[in-house]
């Protein structure tokens, strides 16, 4: 379980960097034990990648720590449904770059205090539609998506600008070159220079205000397209030494 703790301890560790995720859970602060628990069963439900639906893989970056048991720290995480690259080829990646699968149990987290449902449904419901118009390059309206989609990518707060977030994201843009894919997403915007550094270009803005509120939260629509002179390969190396993906629950 070290290694689910630590990428949870980092997905909670920056929310205060992410306005979507304090707009549908705005009493995290109230309820921090809800929030713990809830992102530990969202993170095991993404390792487990039991959804015939979709192909998801996270991957870590870590730096030696001769303090750490394991030796190693880890830094920084990113989930990415690889569907589009062909059934279930996350796991194959996993077997390629010596990772353990985890099975984690089924959690039910419809009991949080710390979210607002209504805002949940209503940013699910916004969110769902612009995926389907912006980022599907087909005319597909449900899952299985056709390109590569990057749900998160997340650095621990004291490791932010060393390198971690961009090393990851060149190993999904290195998959999405050979598969000749495109990769969406969601930027927030602390986010959004990373990602145009990397040449994802904007496509629109997601702006999520119920009714009557005041309240509101914008996330920038973003798409990278393969390139034709690029040759892959190079990120892909550098991850399998410095990277690994899943994680080890013993």
């Amino acid at each position: 379980m070290a290694d689910v703790d630590a990428i949870v301890q980092i997905a909670v560790d920056v929310i205060p960097q992410e306005p979507q995720v304090l707009y549908q859970y705005p009493y995290t602060d109230k309820f921090p034990e809800d929030c713990y628990r809830c992102t530990t069963e969202e993170i095991k439900g993404f390792v487990e990648n039991a959804s015939p639906a979709s192909d998801i893989l996270v991957m870590v970056a870590e730096v030696d720590n001769e303090k750490s048991p394991s030796g190693k720290t880890i830094i920084a995480h990113t989930v990415w449904d690889l569907m589009a690259v062909g059934n279930k080829k996350a796991a194959a990646l996993r077997e390629e770059l010596g990772s353990v699968n985890d099975t984690a149990d089924k959690f039910d987290c419809s009991d949080r205090r710390d979210a607002d449902w209504n805002r949940i449904e209503y940013y699910s419901r916004i969110i769902s539609r612009i995926t389907w118009e912006y980022l599907e390059p087909t005319d597909r309206t449900t899952l299985p998506r056709t390109y590569i989609h990057l749900i998160r990518v997340a650095t621990s707060p004291q490791w932010q600008r060393h390198g971690a977030g961009t090393l990851l994201c060149n190993w999904g843009i290195d998959v999405a070159q050979k598969h000749n894919l495109q990769i969406g997403l969601f930027a927030t915007p602390s986010g959004r220079g990373l990602y145009t550094k990397l040449g994802f270009q904007k496509l629109t803005t997601a702006f999520v205000q119920m009714p009557e509120e005041k309240e509101n939260v914008s996330m920038t629509v973003m798409k990278w397209y393969p390139q034709p002179q690029k040759a892959p390969g190079q990120a892909l190396n550098a991850v399998k030494r410095l990277l690994f993906c899943g994680v080890d629950s013993t």
